[in-house]
């Protein structure tokens, strides 16, 4: 004889083990028939990340030279005017 807590625990996992068959077979089907495209990658190869970063970095550098160039100039300037340099 089943006794009634053992019986509704048991009906319990059967509807929680059907709803996840129910809920999870259509998402399977779909990465299964997609699978490919799936584990493409959608952004490019990761090296093109680090490439725009050297890019961008550089650029910074660059600016950051001028305008050390720049203030240098400046400050020069009037040491030569004075017959200091």
């Amino acid at each position: 004889m089943v006794t009634p807590a053992i019986a509704l625990s048991w009906e319990h996992y059967t509807n929680m083990e059907n709803l996840f068959w129910t809920s999870s077979l259509p998402l399977a089907e779909a990465v299964f028939e997609s699978g490919t495209s799936a584990l493409e990658r959608k952004n490019g190869p990761p090296e093109s990340h680090y490439l725009r970063t050297i890019a961008a970095l550089r650029e910074k550098l660059q600016r950051e030279n001028e305008v050390v160039a720049e203030l240098m100039e400046e400050h020069i300037q009037p040491k030569k005017e004075l017959g200091e340099l």
